[in-house]
C-alpha cells in the first residue's frame, strides 16, 4: 500500500512538473515570435513578405534593404550618438547611487527609517 502511494504521489509530482515546463517554453514561444517574425521578415526581400500566407521560414535571404539604409541615411552615426548617451547615464546615475549610498551609511536609526530606506 505504501509503495503504490508514493508511487502515485511521484506520478503526480513529476506530471506537474512536466505541464509547469511544457507550459513555460509555450510561454516563451509566444513572447519570443514577435522578436522571430521581425527578424524574418526583415532579411527576406519584401515579395515574400507580401505573400498570403506568410512563409514562416525565410526562403530567400537578402540584406539589401540594411545596405540602402546605412548608405541612404548616417544611421551610423545615430547608433554612435545613442551609445554615447546611454554610457554618459548610466556613468552619471552610477555615480549618484554610490554618493547616495555612500551617505546612507552615515544615517543613524531613525533617520534612515524617515528616508524610506529598507535596511
Amino acid at each position: 500500500m505504501k509503495a503504490s502511494a508514493h508511487a502515485r504521489y511521484r506520478f503526480r509530482r513529476f506530471g506537474a512538473g512536466f505541464l509547469f515546463y511544457v507550459l513555460i517554453i509555450g510561454f516563451c514561444g509566444v513572447v519570443l515570435f514577435p522578436v522571430y517574425w521581425m527578424i524574418v521578415n526583415a532579411i527576406q526581400p519584401l515579395s515574400y513578405g507580401m505573400q498570403f500566407p506568410p512563409p514562416l521560414f525565410p526562403q530567400e535571404i537578402s540584406f539589401l534593404p540594411f545596405m540602402t539604409l546605412f548608405e541612404s541615411y548616417p544611421v551610423a552615426r545615430w547608433l554612435m550618438n545613442s551609445l554615447l548617451l546611454a554610457t554618459m547615464t548610466t556613468l552619471r546615475v552610477l555615480g549618484l547611487a554610490v554618493l547616495g549610498s555612500f551617505a546612507m551609511t552615515f544615517l543613524n536609526g531613525a533617520a534612515r527609517r524617515r528616508s524610506g530606506s529598507c535596511c
